[in-house]
């Protein structure tokens, strides 16, 4: 097994880190329109946006780190690279479908399945990977 920096898992870390920020803000901003410096206060579109700051927060640190030592121990840079566009899209996705009154939609929807196939991909892969090496333990 070689092993490679995790630039592609590094990249994705840059991006997501930019999109929580933007959440954060875009929350803050709510807090700061209704005056609520704790919890939602009742306000729906602050509510939202708490979730949509809080569920990226949730999902994305889990999903660098296990993508940053997927890519370390030489998994294909394709592969890599796709898990990583998918669990953007589908934070995207996810995010996009909680700015809607309507929280049932198809953006939320396709955002959290993808979200959930991502992390399954990457902690099967990691699985695979390695029990190889404790074969013969």
């Amino acid at each position: 097994m070689s092993t490679t920096l995790p630039l592609i898992s590094a990249a994705t870390a840059g991006v997501l880190i930019l999109l929580q920020s933007i959440l954060m803000l875009a929350t803050g901003t709510k807090r700061v329109k209704h005056k609520q410096l704790l919890g939602d206060g009742g306000q729906e579109d602050l509510l939202r946006a708490v979730r949509r700051h809080g569920n990226l927060a949730e999902n994305a640190a889990i999903f660098v780190i296990s993508l940053a030592l997927l890519e370390m121990i030489g998994t294909g840079a394709p592969i890599v690279a796709a898990l990583a566009v998918v669990f953007v899209a589908a934070r995207l996705s996810h995010a996009l479908g909680l700015s809607f009154a309507n929280t049932r939609n198809v953006w939320r929807v396709v955002g959290a399945s993808l979200t959930a196939l991502c992390g399954l991909a990457v902690g099967g892969l990691l699985l695979w990977r390695v029990c190889p090496f404790f074969a013969g333990v």
